[in-house]
C-alpha cells in the first residue's frame, strides 16, 4: 500500500494515499474562531473554504513549526452526495513508502479518545505509526460539519 509519511517533532506517521489530492506549502491560514486550538482555521482551495488540522497541536499540543518540509496534505473523501475536504498541516512531508499494511502491528493499548491511531511499523532504528485516515474524517466531522 502506498503510504504518505510526515512528522509531528521526532514521531513519524503514515497514511494511505488513497484520499489524498494534493499536497501544498503553506499558505495563509483564516482562523475559525471557537474551535479547539488543533483546528487551524480554513484555507482557500478553488474557491471553497477547507478546514486545516495542525497535526502538531493534535499529537505534541504546539503548532507545527514553518519550515521548509511543513506541508498541508489535502483530503477528499466522498459522501452520501457530497464529498468532504480537509487539509492536515504536518512536518517533514517529505516521502512515500510501499509497504503492506500487515507490517503495522496493533498495540494491546488503544487510547480511546484517538481511534484514528493505528499499528506500529519498526523500519531500521525508526517506528511509524499507521494513521487510519477514515477514523480521523469522522473525529474531524465532529467540530466541523462544514464551512460555508
Amino acid at each position: 500500500m502506498l503510504m504518505l509519511v510526515f512528522h509531528a517533532g521526532e514521531e513519524t506517521f503514515a497514511c494511505p494515499c488513497d484520499y489524498i489530492s494534493e499536497i501544498i506549502p503553506q499558505v495563509e491560514i483564516k482562523p475559525i474562531h471557537h474551535m479547539p486550538d488543533f483546528i487551524r482555521g480554513s484555507i482557500n482551495v478553488g474557491g471553497k473554504p477547507i478546514p486545516v488540522i495542525d497535526w502538531c497541536s493534535l499529537m505534541l499540543e504546539r503548532t507545527c513549526r514553518p519550515t521548509l518540509h511543513t506541508r498541508i496534505i489535502l483530503f477528499q473523501f466522498p459522501g452520501d452526495g457530497q464529498e468532504f475536504e480537509f487539509g492536515l498541516m504536518a512536518e517533514k512531508v517529505t516521502k512515500t513508502i510501499d509497504v503492506p499494511l500487515e507490517r503495522f502491528v496493533e498495540g494491546r493499548i488503544a487510547v480511546k479518545d484517538f481511534p484514528y491511531m493505528g499499528g506500529i511499523m519498526t523500519e531500521g532504528n525508526q517506528s511509524i505509526q499507521f494513521i487510519k485516515t477514515d477514523k480521523l474524517l469522522d473525529s474531524i466531522k465532529n467540530y466541523v460539519c462544514e464551512i460555508t
